[in-house]
């Protein structure tokens, strides 16, 4: 199955399972904001596009590391869109994170795992404009609400790249694996989007690098991926960026707090 049909079959998963809950809850979805809604949407379908790419052609572990640049660059986002306060020090967190990228991309390579390894990158920067657009919608509209935008665009934007390619339609076991990824996809989405509501965005997206862990996992013991030092380097320092985030975001609120 092509990257494209991966994506719509996610997509019209979601967006069923989000409109089965909105009529048995009997909502009346109001939009306030269209133009953000729809980039919201846009900005979540090209950055899944993008990752789901990179997954397929580069190490699992090594597209993990790469998609886990998002909180950091959500947390710049934020500060610059949303004017949420970067914790002082935020350095310590953002120069290991991108010393790590350029360490899993390993540019003086010059082969395609560098082109996938850029398209990795794009994506977690479509993440993270998508991670911001949730925060500012969240404070007038509804998760479900959010939730469709997204779904909804997603399930419509790979049509125009599926041309060229087969469409597959799953049965037997690919079917199972289809409904759970869009089912899995579903609650991942809906706690990330009750997630932004409750905290701030830069925060609660430095929260998603135990993602790293299970990928290095799941490549090794599904696909014996053993990535290269490079890699496993530069997903220390992004991890390590990730983790020291939070700490300074306590510390700061510790001396307000005095």
């Amino acid at each position: 199955m092509s990257v494209p049909q991966i994506v719509f079959y996610r997509g019209i998963i979601g967006t069923a399972l989000t409109l089965a809950i909105i009529r048995r809850k009997k909502l009346k979805p109001v939009v306030h904001n269209w133009p953000l809604l729809l980039s919201r949407g846009l900005f979540g379908a090209g950055s899944l596009l993008l990752a789901f790419l990179t997954i397929s052609k580069i190490a699992l572990a090594e597209a993990s590391f790469l998609a886990h640049l998002s909180p950091l660059i959500t947390v710049v986002f934020a500060a610059n869109i949303l004017k949420e306060k970067m914790p002082k020090g935020s350095a310590l967190a953002l120069i290991p994170a991108a010393t790590g990228a350029f360490l899993v991309a390993t540019p003086w390579e010059f082969n395609l795992h560098v082109a996938y390894a850029l398209i990795g990158i794009v994506g977690a920067i479509l993440a993270s404009s998508a991670s911001v657009a949730i925060r500012q919608l969240s404070k007038d509209h509804d998760n479900y609400t959010i939730m469709l935008a997204f779904l909804g665009v997603a399930t419509l934007l790979p049509i125009p790249f599926m041309t060229g390619h087969k469409l597959v339609v799953p049965t037997g076991t690919l079917a199972a694996v289809t409904v759970f990824l869009g089912t899995v996809s579903f609650m991942a989405q809906y706690c990330l989007t009750q997630a932004y509501r409750l905290e701030q965005a830069g925060l609660v997206a430095t929260t998603r690098y135990i993602g790293i862990v299970f990928n290095i996992a799941f490549g090794f013991l599904i696909w014996q991926e053993v990535p290269a030092w490079t890699s496993f380097a530069g997903g220390a320092l992004v991890l390590l960026g990730c983790l020291i985030l939070p700490k300074l975001k306590k510390r700061d609120e510790g001396r307000n707090a005095t």
